[in-house]
């Protein structure tokens, strides 16, 4: 086991260049991307760091997975998470998010459930 572990060691490269998008580690050659998100949903994973709104839609538009990704989720007293997503398959998923329009009137289902008591 420490043979093992002192290998993993060794082939972690962490002096990536802080110019080199989307790669915070390298683990035996292999980009890994670092993301963590805080609390018990699934929001506010940040693709890069800038203040720059355009910098940040321009990324947004022309990305296409360059590295694994590592998202770690910190859920404090509870359940978290640790997820690792290969290259491999963040290339291979293509999802067309569709929102359809729904009609609801929260103030009618309410009175009409309030009636049915």
């Amino acid at each position: 086991m420490r043979n093992a572990l002192l290998e993993i060691f060794e082939n972690v490269e962490t002096e990536i260049p802080i110019t080199e998008p989307e790669v915070d580690v390298k683990l035996f050659g292999e980009r890994i991307s670092i993301k963590t998100i805080t609390g018990g949903s699934f929001s506010g994973v940040k693709l890069i760091w800038t203040v720059d709104a355009q910098k940040a839609k321009e990324f947004r538009e022309s990305y296409f997975p360059g590295s694994h990704l590592l998202l770690i989720q910190v859920n404090w007293n509870k359940y978290g998470g640790f997820f690792f997503i290969p290259l491999e398959v963040q290339k291979e998923i293509k999802i067309f998010w569709a929102k359809g329009e729904i009609e609801f009137n929260p103030y009618k289902r309410w009175v009409d459930l309030w009636r049915e008591e």
